[in-house]
């Protein structure tokens, strides 16, 4: 076998010892390129172990205490991984000088890593992260582009992170011990993304983190800061902040009360995650931010006002203090294929339904307006929806169809066709029950079945639902839920009655908890051709013909099945 290259010893059980003795090891494998045994047995690795032409070395998941002693020469070795692992000592590197990458996430007894890694000029990706016992790191060798040093017991960043001018990728989540950073993070120029989520003792951010202009992402979620520092502002590439305060507990968070009055100067912001926080008002210069596209605002309990906006998603459940949204149009003009509303305003019971109901409305208008012109484009991968939650009781009144309980019937007129259809958009009146439990957390949805009969009298039931989620889905009144992704295209509803009917259910064991009250469909139809009697006909004899067409395609399917 000493031409043989690539090895692969195959473990069925994942994370349980390979049954793969190492007898299989005594064979001449001195031109092995690859070699890969997850699982391995062995608790210590003998230098013989490496063979000279050795390029990739994969041993994660293994029992390997301890690797091998000593320095041993293998200049052709460029990527070693032994995540998940029993080393608890990282052994010298310094015989690996074309070294690239280097896993040992998740090797939980590891206490101690070789100082020789600094001489490691090749090395760009260190993955440690999950090194439980892991409390002083070596100094770093300057190339590095991707740090990971998540779940480590680190309480400091040695000095010589200075040095790291070519990171690119530096993540410290859930560093429980880590108290601060060193300014010398500001000189890393190439750094693209901080993440820092869960660091509870991290109090403050570098202080002049405006010289990191390639940065486009931080989060800082679940830390001890309490307010940005003035020159964030400066990060003019930043497209994503994160400053989360999940699952907020009385007065034992530590929250953000302000935010900088000069947030329009992010002007690449896209994503602006603030959930859990204790601000009583978003700066009106928010308004001001053209790409922003999502605001998260779950749990901000104070929050009393929000400035008119124009996003795509906006998440404001439980913010129980909201009252005022100035602003009846809070989504963005839809400018190019396929994009997802979303506006959930649940338990946030001082709004006023009305304008929660025109929100709805201008949605529902922007999203009939793209699906009118991928239904002129027959393109059937337009994928224009929306999610609407609100406290209320009563189906939006511009619903044509509604109806009382979960059940509701649409006859649809007989020369329905001749319009421009583009979709369906289901509304439910979801409620607690009065022996429900406070402050549930399990994923619940509401599901709906529409039942359709084809010509010939041959039933057929599509399927869906509303994906409530999984944060914060515990409503404690009646809610209004609103949702477009209804998957019925036009042609399939020309093979079928004119008459179709909706059932909405709560599923499994949550239907305990919720119930249906009402539910409603609305029908959309195509707004820009000309009005004739109130409503939009198509203009176009091709338009009429494609539907004909569909029409009697299907009808030619039903007698092939017959």
């Amino acid at each position: 076998m000493h031409e043989l290259r690539f090895l692969n010893f195959y473990n069925s059980s994942f994370g349980e010892a390979n049954k793969v003795h190492s007898e299989a090891l005594e064979f001449d494998f001195t031109e092995l390129r690859y070699l890969s045994w997850h699982g391995c047995p062995i608790k210590s690795l003998l230098s013989s172990f490496l063979p000279e032409n050795l390029v990739k070395l994969d041993m994660s998941y293994s029992k390997v205490e301890q690797l091998w002693n000593g320095v041993q020469h293998r200049a052709k070795l460029k990527e070693i991984n032994i995540g998940y692992s029993n080393i608890t000592i990282c052994p010298d590197l310094s015989g690996f000088p074309n070294l690239e990458r280097l896993d040992l996430r998740s090797c939980q007894y590891l206490h101690e890593i070789s100082s020789s890694i600094q001489d490691l000029d090749k090395l760009h990706f260190l993955k440690l992260s999950g090194c439980s016992n892991l409390e002083i790191l070596p100094e770093m060798p300057c190339n590095l582009e991707l740090l990971d040093l998540s779940c480590t017991a680190i309480e400091e960043l040695p000095s010589s992170f200075k040095y790291l001018r070519r990171l690119v990728n530096l993540e410290i989540s859930y560093c429980k011990r880590l108290k601060s950073l060193p300014n010398s993070v500001c000189e890393w120029k190439s750094l693209e993304s901080l993440k820092l989520s869960s660091c509870s003792m991290l109090e403050e951010l570098p202080s002049d983190i405006r010289t990191l202009e390639y940065l486009n992402y931080l989060g800082a979620e679940n830390t001890a800061i309490k307010e940005l520092p003035s020159s964030i502002i400066d990060l003019k590439n930043i497209e994503k902040l994160c400053f989360n305060r999940f699952r907020v507990q009385g007065d034992t968070a530590v929250c953000i009360t302000n935010l900088p009055d000069n947030l329009y100067c992010l002007s690449s912001l896209r994503y602006l995650h603030l959930d859990g926080n204790s601000f009583e008002s978003i700066p009106r210069s928010i308004i001001n931010l053209s790409n922003l596209e999502s605001l998260y605002l779950e749990n901000c309990k104070k929050l009393k006002y929000l400035p008119a906006l124009q996003l795509r998603h906006i998440t404001a459940f439980g913010c129980t203090s909201l009252e005022v949204l100035p602003c009846l149009s809070i989504f963005q003009n839809i400018n190019d294929w396929g994009h997802f509303f979303l506006a959930d305003f649940g338990n946030c019971c001082k709004l006023d339904p009305n304008i929660l109901e025109d929100i709805v409305k201008d949605a529902l208008q922007k999203i009939q307006y793209r699906k009118e012109y991928s239904y002129d484009e027959d393109d059937e991968d337009v994928s224009e929806n929306a999610f609407i939650r609100y406290p209320g009781s009563e189906i939006p009144e511009w619903f044509k169809f509604r109806s009382n309980g979960s059940f509701i019937n649409v006859e649809l007129q007989p020369d329905w066709f001749n319009y421009n259809y583009v979709g369906f958009v289901l509304s439910t009146v979801v409620a607690p029950c009065l022996d429900r439990q406070d402050g549930l957390e399990e994923y619940w949805c509401i599901k709906w079945n529409c039942n359709l009969k084809s010509k010939d009298g041959v039933p057929c039931v599509k399927t869906g639902k509303f994906d409530v989620g999984t944060n914060y889905p515990d409503i404690r009144s009646s809610h209004v839920f609103v949702d477009s992704c209804v998957d019925i295209s036009p042609s399939e509803l020309l093979c079928y009655d004119n008459e179709i009917s909706f059932q909405f259910y709560i599923p499994h064991d949550m239907k305990q908890h919720y119930k249906v009250e009402k539910c409603g469909v609305h029908l959309m139809f195509a707004q820009h051709c000309e009005e004739v009697d109130g409503s939009s006909q198509i203009g176009e004899d091709e338009d009429v013909l494609s539907l004909a067409n569909a029409h009697n395609n299907c009808e030619e399917e039903d007698e092939l099945i017959k």
